[in-house]
């Protein structure tokens, strides 16, 4: 067996074990939503958590949801921030959208339309409706200069 052989074998095995690993997290993701629809909102949460840990940016945005609506833990604005800005870099549209309503609104944070731009500008970039409306009316009390820093 040449040692190309022998490496693209390897590469298969990973590729085959790691799509199998992202079937069982989409499993469980499904599974904790269907928690979370049956109302068993501390079984969701954990099992949100345990996933979110592990980088997944849907259960990022859950467990952001959660906190920022106060839906089945206390109501966290912090909370909120920090997992939808995990998802948010990970390219998670609602967290992107989330992200700037809590920068507009002050929601455990400073007000800062620049960020608020910033995060909504991404989400209307992959076509959110409601970042796209936000940015609409964000602009009217930003100039050019805080738009480009944003």
């Amino acid at each position: 067996m040449t040692n190309g052989y022998r490496a693209l074998i390897t590469v298969l095995a990973v590729t085959v074990v790691s799509m199998q690993a992202d079937n069982a997290g989409a499993a469980k993701y499904r599974d904790a939503v269907e928690l979370l629809r049956a109302g068993s909102l501390q079984s969701a949460h954990s099992q949100f958590l345990g996933l979110a840990e592990q980088g997944n940016a849907e259960a990022q945005f859950q467990l952001g949801l959660m906190a920022h609506l106060g839906r089945g833990i206390p109501q966290n604005f912090l909370a909120a921030r920090k997992w939808y800005e995990r998802a948010a870099k990970a390219g998670e549209v609602r967290s992107q959208n989330n992200l700037g309503v809590i920068y507009r609104d002050g929601l455990g944070v400073p007000a800062d339309a620049v960020m608020a731009y910033k995060w909504f500008s991404l989400a209307a970039s992959q076509g959110n409706v409601q970042a796209i409306a936000s940015l609409r009316v964000l602009r009217q009390d930003l100039n050019q200069a805080d738009i480009l820093r944003g």
